[in-house]
């Protein structure tokens, strides 16, 4: 018997969902890949650096010396911030031939939302922080502790100028790119709120640290709902920019000033902050009853089942082992 292949439609005999579930898989091994470059970046770039430094003349002592000294450690954050968080992401997209503007929202934010966000957004991201210190605190009472590696910070306006650039705009603009601008532009065809969860687990755990992960992971939620809500990328960069430079004013006031004065005036910015945001919360609300509203996904499966499929594709859940074993190594 000869069929008519005119026709033949392939989903009498596959569901929807199932080109879904390919669909959604191929683009998280993507996205996994992109994350896993960037961690062979971050546990990779000694073995390159001393061979850079050999090959230029530089002995093995020098090259040591110079990872001690603050400024150097500094610029070799640029570079590395650039490598790590850009480069995959970037060569992510080339190998879809995908243009960034098609996907990341570089336009204006919409007017009358994204003074509140940014407000509103410092306010969380204080919070958040501040659940992460108390978590730690709780953990060591029970013997129980995640050190972090401490550098030295550099001294005077051009060292201080240079940690701003490095820990406060750099981060802000190439993580803003990667995961709010790359991965949550590439799920956000399978649903906002998909996008919104899934594009947070990937900027948590990139972070590769066990008490950065679930920071990471709440301020990723607030800035994906702002990236989406505000139609630009912006809001999020200023949050992220801002959330970074408290952070580093707090280090250089903790270098010069008691440590009890110092925790007092983060008690105040705190408070604050958290003030403000509520004010501003519940204008915003007020203004508009929907303005933090998902909209529904127009897809065949459900979220908790797209969300699956996402973490347990091959790359990505490499890449989120990898970022745990990474994290248990330089604890």
């Amino acid at each position: 018997m000869l069929y008519n292949t005119n026709q033949f439609n392939p989903t009498e005999f596959f569901p929807p969902s199932f080109y879904e579930k390919k669909a959604v898989r191929r683009t998280a091994n993507r996205i996994g890949f992109a994350v896993l470059a960037m961690f062979a970046v971050m546990t990779g770039w000694s073995f390159a650096y001393f061979k850079i430094t050999t090959v230029l003349g530089i002995t093995t002592e020098k090259a040591l010396a110079l990872t001690k000294e603050p400024m150097f450690i500094q610029a070799l954050q640029v570079v590395l911030s650039l490598i790590m968080s850009l480069l995959p992401f970037a060569v992510l997209l080339k190998s879809m031939y995908i243009k960034a503007e098609r996907i990341i929202l570089f336009k204006k934010p919409e007017k009358g939302l994204s003074a509140g966000f940014i407000f509103g957004g410092v306010g969380y991201c204080l919070f958040a922080s501040s659940a992460a210190s108390a978590a730690g605190a709780i953990f060591e009472n029970f013997g129980i502790s995640f050190p972090e590696p401490e550098n030295d910070l550099p001294t005077g306006i051009l060292g201080f100028l240079m940690v701003i650039i490095t820990t406060a705009l750099l981060p802000a603009l190439v993580e803003e790119f990667a995961i709010r601008g790359v991965v949550l532009g590439l799920l956000r065809p399978f649903g906002d709120g998909f996008a919104i969860i899934c594009s947070s687990l990937v900027f948590g755990f990139m972070h590769a640290a066990f008490l950065q992960i679930p920071f990471a992971f709440l301020v990723g939620l607030l800035l994906a709902v702002v990236t989406v809500k505000a139609n630009s990328i912006w809001p999020a960069v200023a949050i992220h920019a801002t959330n970074n430079l408290l952070s580093v004013l707090f280090s250089y006031m903790y270098l010069y000033y008691e440590e009890d004065i110092v925790n007092s005036v983060y008690l105040v910015v705190m408070c604050v902050s958290f003030i403000v945001s509520a004010v501003i919360l519940v204008a915003i609300l007020k203004r508009n009853g929907e303005a933090f509203k998902i909209a529904p996904a127009n897809t065949a499966a459900a979220e908790k089942k797209k969300i699956m499929w996402f973490i347990t594709s091959p790359a990505v859940l490499v890449s989120f082992l990898a970022a745990l074993a990474i994290a248990y190594f330089l604890r």
